[in-house]
C-alpha cells in the first residue's frame, strides 16, 4: 500500500511536468525527501510538510514592517530575530525584502544582514488578512487553523496557506513549467492523445476528468484566456485525511508571476483569494531596480 502511494505521488508530478515531476530540479529533490512522512500523515499530509524542509535548508524569508501590528504578544523569534526584521532574498534577478515571521522555519540570526540567494519564495501566511503564521511546528498543511500562542483561535473565516517557489519568470523558460502546460502534459500522458471527459464549470474554475485516469486526484484547471492560468490537484476522497489538500500551480501572465500553494481542499471555492494574496505579497516585498544585493 505504501509503495502505491509513493508511487501515484510521483506519477501525478510526472504527468503534470512532462519532466519527472515539477518545477524543477529543487521541487523534484523536496518531493523525493517527503516518503518518510507518508504512513504517518498520508500522501498530501507528507508533500505539505517538505515545506518545513524546504525553508529550513533554504533559508528563505519574507514579510514587511507592516506585519509588526499584527504581533502583539511578542516581537522576536526563537532564534533571537525580530519579527518584522527584513531579509533580503533574490531569486534569479529578482530582489525581495521580507520580514522574518513569514518564513517557513524560524530564520537564524546570521541570516540577518546579507543577501541569500535562492530559487524561489517559500513561505506562509493566513487568508484573508495576509498576516503571517507565527507557529512554525504544526504547518497549515496539518491544519487549516493551526493555534498561536497568544492569539485568539482563527475564526471561521480564516485559514493559512503554504507557498513554495515563489518567482518572477517569463512563461517561455526552459525552466518553467506554466499551469496550462501542466494540463497539455497531463492531457498527453493520461487522456489518450489529449481526449477528455467533458469538462465542468465549478468555482470559477474548469473541473475534468481524464478519459483514462487512474490517479487518485480531482483536477481543475483556469478557463482559457483567464488570469492568473492554474492548474489544481486535490484528494478525491478527502474524508480519508484529517485536512485533506489541493496543491495549486499559479502563474500570474500580467506579472509574470509563478508560484505553488498547498491549501484545505475545503478552501477551494476560495483559490482566487489565495492567489491574489499570494501575489500581493510578492508584490510588496519585490525590490526594483535593484543594482546590489543590499
Amino acid at each position: 500500500m505504501l509503495e502505491g502511494i509513493e508511487a501515484n505521488a510521483f506519477r501525478a508530478g510526472s504527468a503534470v511536468s512532462g519532466r519527472g515531476g515539477g518545477q524543477g530540479r529543487g521541487e523534484r529533490e523536496v518531493m523525493a525527501k517527503s516518503s518518510r512522512y507518508i504512513s504517518r500523515l498520508g500522501l498530501w499530509s507528507a508533500l505539505a510538510t517538505t515545506s518545513l524542509f524546504v525553508s529550513s535548508t533554504a533559508g528563505q524569508v519574507t514579510g514587511d514592517r507592516s506585519t509588526s501590528a499584527a504581533m502583539e504578544c511578542q516581537s522576536k523569534s526563537p532564534t533571537g530575530v525580530a519579527y518584522d526584521e527584513l531579509i533580503s532574498i533574490k531569486v534569479h534577478d529578482t530582489l525581495f525584502r521580507v520580514p522574518a515571521a513569514y518564513f517557513q522555519a524560524w530564520p537564524p540570526l546570521d541570516m540577518v544582514g546579507r543577501t541569500h540567494v535562492r530559487d524561489g519564495l517559500h513561505f506562509m501566511f493566513w487568508v484573508p488578512e495576509l498576516r503571517p503564521v507565527l507557529v512554525k511546528t504544526v504547518p497549515p498543511l496539518i491544519t487549516p487553523r493551526p493555534r498561536e500562542p497568544g492569539r485568539k483561535p482563527a475564526g471561521p473565516d480564516e485559514f493559512a496557506v503554504v507557498v513554495n517557489f515563489l518567482q518572477f519568470i517569463a512563461i517561455d523558460d526552459p525552466g518553467y513549467v506554466s499551469p496550462a502546460k501542466r494540463f497539455e502534459n497531463h492531457a498527453r500522458a493520461s487522456g489518450g492523445g489529449g481526449e477528455t471527459d467533458e469538462f465542468t464549470r465549478v468555482h470559477g474554475l474548469e473541473a475534468y476528468r481524464l478519459a483514462r485516469e487512474r490517479l487518485p486526484f480531482r483536477y481543475y484547471r483556469h478557463i482559457p484566456g483567464s488570469d492568473p492560468q492554474a492548474h489544481l490537484s486535490c484528494d478525491i476522497q478527502p474524508e480519508r485525511w484529517p485536512n485533506p489538500q489541493c496543491r495549486g500551480d499559479f502563474y500570474f501572465q500580467s506579472d509574470s508571476l509563478a508560484f505553488v500553494s498547498w491549501f484545505s481542499q475545503y478552501e477551494l471555492p476560495r483559490w482566487r483569494e489565495i492567489a491574489f494574496g499570494a501575489r500581493q505579497l510578492a508584490l510588496r516585498w519585490r525590490v526594483e531596480h535593484a543594482d546590489s544585493g543590499k
